[in-house]
C-alpha cells in the first residue's frame, strides 16, 4: 500500500507493519502480536489502518504511533484470518472476520489519494492501473523507466 509522502507499507509474516521509502530499505514502524498478511489502509489524514491474525484492528498515525486498537473477532481460534481494511467515503473502517461478521469502527476520513492506498487500489477493487495515469516519479523493484 502506498502512503500520501510515497512510501510502500507493507506487513510480514515476524509482526511487523514495515514502511520503505523509494530507494532505501524497510523500516520496521510497528510490532504487532500476530502475522500481517492482509493489506493495509490508509486515510487521508495519512492514518494507516491495519489488520494483523490476532483479531484486532489497528489504526496508527503517519509518525508511527498507536492511535487506538479495537478487537474484531474473539475467541478459541489459533488464526483468525481476517480480511484487508477497507475505507468508506464517511470515513468508516470496515473488516471482515472468520466469525462471519463484517465489522465497521469510526476512522478519521477517507482513504487517501495516492496510487495504491489499500487493498487492490481502489474502492471497486479492480487492482488495476488506468492506462493514462502518469507513471509514479518513484522507482520500485528495480524497474528501468
Amino acid at each position: 500500500m502506498f502512503a500520501p509522502d510515497g512510501s510502500l507499507w507493507f506487513g510480514t509474516d515476524g509482526d511487523f507493519l514495515c514502511r520503505m521509502q523509494p530507494g532505501a530499505a524497510p523500516e520496521k514502524e510497528y510490532e504487532a502480536t500476530d502475522i500481517l498478511i492482509s493489506t493495509p489502509a490508509v486515510s487521508d489524514k495519512h492514518t494507516m489502518y491495519f489488520l494483523p491474525d490476532d483479531g484486532t484492528l489497528y489504526a496508527l498515525s503517519a509518525n508511527g504511533r498507536l492511535l487506538w486498537e479495537r478487537d474484531v473477532a474473539t475467541g478459541e481460534k489459533d488464526v483468525y484470518y481476517t480480511s484487508s481494511p477497507v475505507l468508506a467515503p464517511d470515513g468508516t473502517v470496515y473488516v471482515g472476520s472468520w466469525d462471519g461478521g463484517l465489522y465497521a469502527f469510526r476512522g478519521d476520513g477517507p482513504v487517501a489519494a495516492t496510487l495504491w492506498p489499500e487493498y487492490r487500489r481502489n474502492a471497486q477493487h479492480t487492482g488495476t492501473m488506468a492506462p493514462t495515469r502518469p507513471r509514479s516519479k518513484f522507482l520500485w523493484f528495480g524497474s528501468k523507466d
